[in-house]
């Protein structure tokens, strides 16, 4: 049998610790926010079908950006659970979509978290429905309460 030097020993286990280390950083930057943003939506009782694991990069959070129509409606939703992007004017932020199991008239809802820095900055839930103008609630509006604005959108 041929022994192995003691330094090639040494630098085996180094570079797999090593590699283990990269691959749990890697896996925590990666999965994090949306695991994060996940339990935000859950904290609230909304259920998960599908999320964007990847997310959106979004433009800096510009004066023009924070003053577009939708974007204000977005920040009045999260403004209600004490999430307020305007705060972080001048910041690049993620965006991470995900479908709800919870379903509007015909199709599902929806909702979106922003993060900076693995920090929720705005959460929002919204639908999909055709032929009904767009409208935002924030995480914290009951199911019901929901379905009965889209009712009366109709």
């Amino acid at each position: 049998m041929t022994k192995i030097s003691r330094g090639k020993l040494y630098f085996a286990v180094s570079a797999t610790v090593l590699l283990i280390c990269l691959f749990i950083v890697l896996t925590y930057k990666i999965y994090y926010p949306v695991l994060h943003s996940e339990k935000v939506l859950s904290e609230y009782g909304w259920d998960i079908a599908s999320s964007d694991k990847f997310s959106k990069t979004t433009p800096i959070l510009s004066k023009d950006f924070l003053n577009q129509e939708l974007t204000k409606l977005q920040i009045a939703a999260s403004v209600q659970i004490g999430l307020d992007p305007r705060n972080y004017e001048g910041e690049a932020f993620r965006k991470y979509s995900f479908d709800l199991l919870q379903e509007g008239l015909s199709k599902k809802l929806r909702a979106d978290i922003w993060m900076q820095d693995n920090k929720s900055i705005c959460a929002y839930i919204y639908h999909t429905e055709d032929n009904i103008a767009i409208k935002y609630w924030s995480p914290d509006t009951s199911y019901e309460e929901i379905l009965e604005d889209l009712a009366e959108g109709m």
